[in-house]
């Protein structure tokens, strides 16, 4: 993990392992590392286990944390199969009527819609948006107009529109 500072010198984390896909919600650094867990960057620079991250030491596919996003003053973040909840007590399930759907299509990115709105975009199903309990509103995917399943990212321009950033090309709705 680098860090380029004000100053222009070079702040580097070496893990013991490896590092994973690193993110930023809450005014805070989450990056997890194999065999430790989920960690947060403190005001201190370093790197400690947050309570209930060490369900994320594992090295296999289903564990790697891949995005992070701010949420009701809290975070969600997922895994390529489940999404969880960043609270003041750590890390938790953060349970959704698409959890079964999620743990076959492989979650890649994650982004709050200007309507509240969680989408959720796969690598092989397409995007899910969810109300903020969890609960599916709708899918989108190649069965309904998705000019492909797989949706890498998600952005949201300054018009409100959403943009989708897949395998073959991009989709706005």
């Amino acid at each position: 993990l680098l860090r380029l500072n004000n100053d222009g010198t070079i702040k580097v984390w070496r893990p013991d392992k490896k590092m994973s896909r690193a993110f930023y919600v809450l005014n805070a650094l989450y990056v997890q590392a194999t065999g430790e867990g989920l960690l947060k960057m403190g005001a201190d620079d370093r790197l400690s286990p947050i309570p209930g991250g060490e369900r994320f030491a594992g090295a296999s596919a289903s564990d790697v944390v891949v995005a992070g996003i701010a949420v009701d003053g809290g975070a969600l973040f997922t895994t390529a199969s489940h999404l969880y909840r960043l609270t003041p007590q750590g890390a938790e399930a953060f349970s959704t009527g698409a959890d079964s759907w999620f743990a076959s299509s492989q979650v890649y990115s994650l982004q709050t819609l200007p309507n509240g709105e969680i989408a959720v975009g796969t690598r092989k199903g397409g995007l899910v948006l969810l109300s903020r309990d969890g609960a599916v509103d709708r899918t989108l995917s190649t069965a309904n107009g998705l000019a492909d399943d797989y949706v890498s990212d998600i952005h949201v321009d300054p018009q409100g529109g959403v943009w989708l950033a897949q395998n073959n090309g991009i989709t706005r709705f």
